[in-house]
């Protein structure tokens, strides 16, 4: 089983750089989107892991070096893991000392050997997949997790989020197509999933919902918001606190960890 083919095709055959990739989030709404998963992760990290100077760390799908970035002085053993050589030259520019591999360890499983981590994140990922192919990437993860281990995935466009509901209106109605799937020649929409159908899909990999954080409550695109990124972010940040309005989050922020006795 391989990586979404769309998935793949479109956004590591094409000649993509990391660099190119870098561009298409350095606006105004994904910084500020991204201020707020950096501080959730590191939140997760001293509640989770710091305690263990020995915290085994791996990013899947790491791209640029984003996430993986993110614990670059909180982690001394880091891997990151990604099929794109352009952007995992990126990566290893912002994160010199960690270890990076380029290939599918869904087809080549000796890319990992038998290591296991205590901490895996994989961003911006399963969204982007194939629904068929999400369960079989999920259950790799969930091999690689060590005893008490985590996994930390996202949904970062929730089906009804504000966003979400805009982009589930355009599929429905207006018929845009869903990303990855666009016929040559036509501008498609994000793919969208429910909080139920994100717990549907990690149960059936076998994994447990620990926590879940989310984020990112009020509507934007690129560089066009509703605050200044400097009122924004406390306010978002407040928002995402606040029991019924969170519900309305773009992003959802999954703490996972292998369901007991879900292995022989």
């Amino acid at each position: 089983m391989a990586y979404s083919s769309a998935y793949t095709e479109h956004y590591h055959k094409k000649g993509a750089s990391g660099e190119s990739y870098d561009r298409s989030l350095a606006n105004r709404f994904e910084l500020a989107i991204f201020q707020l998963e950096h501080a959730v992760l590191l939140d997760l990290f001293r509640r989770y892991r710091s305690a263990d100077p020995r915290t085994r760390y791996l990013d899947f799908a790491c791209g640029t070096g984003r996430i993986l970035a993110v614990f670059k002085d909180h982690i001394a053993s880091k891997v990151g893991v990604d099929t794109s050589p352009g952007q995992l030259e990126l990566a290893q520019q912002k994160v010199p000392d960690a270890e990076l591999i380029c290939g599918n360890v869904v087809t080549n499983p000796e890319l990992l050997g038998g290591r296991r981590f205590d901490l895996i994140t994989s961003f911006r990922l399963l969204l982007n997949l194939e629904p068929e192919n999400r369960v079989p990437i999920l259950q790799v993860l969930a091999d690689h997790l060590a005893p008490n281990g985590h996994l930390v995935v996202d949904n970062h466009m929730n089906r009804y989020s504000i966003l979400g509901l805009l982009a589930l209106l355009a599929h429905k109605v207006l018929r845009v197509p869903k990303k990855p799937l666009v016929p040559p020649g036509r501008r498609g929409i994000i793919s969208t999933m429910s909080e139920r159908e994100m717990r549907q899909t990690l149960a059936a990999a076998g994994l447990q919902v620990d926590e879940l954080r989310r984020i990112f409550v009020l509507p934007g695109h690129k560089s066009l918001m509703i605050l200044p990124t400097n009122w924004l972010v406390p306010l978002e940040t407040f928002l995402s606190r606040v029991p019924v309005i969170n519900r309305f989050s773009k992003n959802q922020i999954y703490v996972c960890s292998a369901i007991p006795h879900s292995k022989p």
